[in-house]
């Protein structure tokens, strides 16, 4: 076994952890409703973004089946500075195209990353699901 990536890296919060179990229950909850997402889509949690080692794995997204492209992303974070570095990164490096969003849960502030990488706060409708992620994960959110 390689454990080369996991060595060293810390635990997330269980904050974290439960704020991802929510927002993927959701997403698939959605994608489930509209039934011409739910058999070309999949909801992952910790899903490279490429076949590749040492790709970067969002906390959530929503994944095109034939092609495996990122339609929706969600990072979840109480480290903005560093989210903000890591899905600008997304755009850049690996190309992403599809809705990427931050969920900032010490201050429970949703932010939405355009085209270019920059972050818009208090952003949180999504055009791929036709939903506000804030008005629907605040229901679940303690």
């Amino acid at each position: 076994m390689n454990f080369d990536s996991e060595i060293g890296s810390p635990a997330a919060a269980s904050l974290h952890n439960q704020m991802e179990v929510i927002f993927a229950t959701i997403l698939c909850n959605f994608c489930h409703k509209k039934k011409k997402y739910w058999n070309y889509y999949t909801v992952y949690t910790e899903e490279a973004l490429v076949e590749q080692k040492n790709s970067k794995i969002p906390d959530v997204c929503i994944k095109k089946d034939r092609s495996g492209d990122a339609v929706v992303i969600i990072e979840i974070t109480r480290d903005l500075e560093k989210d903000k570095k890591k899905v600008k990164n997304y755009r850049e490096e690996y190309e992403i195209t599809g809705e990427i969003f931050i969920y900032e849960y010490v201050e429970k502030v949703w932010y939405k990353v355009d085209e270019k990488g920059d972050t818009k706060r208090n952003e949180s409708w999504c055009d791929f699901l036709g939903i506000d992620l804030e008005v629907e994960t605040n229901k679940y959110i303690k």
